[in-house]
């Protein structure tokens, strides 16, 4: 029970929740990017064209 406090110690300072931001904004821009690679397959329209565009290009800018 001695490891829980220098757990939380460590999860609670500030680069640890950057580095949480970064990784849940990359999981949703992938995640997005997925579905909107599925409904353009389906539906094939301009518009979903750009928005699964913008999604994959915004995906990787979260490891900067």
């Amino acid at each position: 029970m001695q490891v829980l406090p220098t757990i939380i110690s460590h999860l609670l300072r500030s680069y640890s929740v950057h580095i949480f931001l970064h990784i849940g904004g990359l999981s949703i821009a992938v995640f997005i990017s997925v579905i909107a690679g599925f409904v353009y397959c389906k539906l094939r329209t301009k518009r979903l064209l750009l928005g699964t565009v913008a999604f994959t290009i915004l995906a990787p800018k979260f490891f900067c």
